[in-house]
């Protein structure tokens, strides 16, 4: 069910804005412990990322590091398309290139993000280097509805099975991109959709005001 926020929220770093939530985020199981399964050997990352070109520019700032971290040379990091969409920072993206496993950045020797790792090891907020996709996945927006990404949505993702709701795994990013009162608007929508289904709290008391009306 498709259902419009109370307004259109805009996001930081000219990214697009957010006015309609798919409610499937609230409702949709998965193992959202990434890197603590034994059965998606990372598969979300076998077919690289799209990554803003301010994003890119964030990275290659690193490159020096990065290099040694990762054993690749940055000439090998993206595809050399350049796309247009206003949807990412800068409006412009490249796909990371794709090795044996998946993303370049992918550990080839193990689990996980080696963007994210490296920050991590170096005391950088990971949101600098990790693309945007990552950071929300499995969770996405696009042309103003935020919504599941379409790997759930295609019931192609390995790991829909029990565990929280997508958006109880991936709403801790949001603040990251937009405002905190767009989180507080998903937040008390999850809770109301979670209590009375797709009912809203305005169905419910309309519904009571009916029952409860004299004869």
């Amino acid at each position: 069910m498709i259902k419009p926020l109370s307004t259109t929220y805009y996001a930081r770093y000219g990214m697009s804005a957010i006015s309609h939530v798919d409610t499937a985020v609230f409702t949709t199981p998965y193992f959202a412990s990434c890197n603590q399964c034994d059965f998606c050997k990372d598969e979300c990352c076998s077919h690289g990322v799209s990554v803003g070109i301010d994003q890119i520019k964030r990275i290659i700032e690193f490159a020096d590091a990065l290099e040694d971290y990762v054993q690749i040379p940055r000439e090998h990091w993206f595809q050399e398309e350049l796309v247009t969409d206003e949807s990412f920072p800068g409006g412009k993206y490249r796909r990371t290139q794709v090795r044996a496993r998946g993303c370049v950045f992918l550990n080839a020797h193990g689990r996980g993000c080696q963007l994210h790792r490296f920050s991590a090891e170096h005391d950088l907020d990971y949101h600098v280097l990790k693309p945007l996709d990552c950071c929300l996945f499995p969770l996405t927006y696009d042309r103003g509805l935020f919504r599941p990404a379409s790997w759930v949505s295609e019931n192609t993702l390995i790991c829909l099975v029990d565990g929280p709701s997508l958006y109880d795994g991936a709403k801790h990013e949001i603040p990251f991109y937009f405002d905190h009162n767009l989180l507080n608007e998903l937040n008390e929508m999850d809770v109301n959709i979670k209590r009375f289904g797709s009912l809203s709290i305005e169905n419910i008391l309309d519904g009571r005001k009916v029952t409860d009306a004299p004869m």
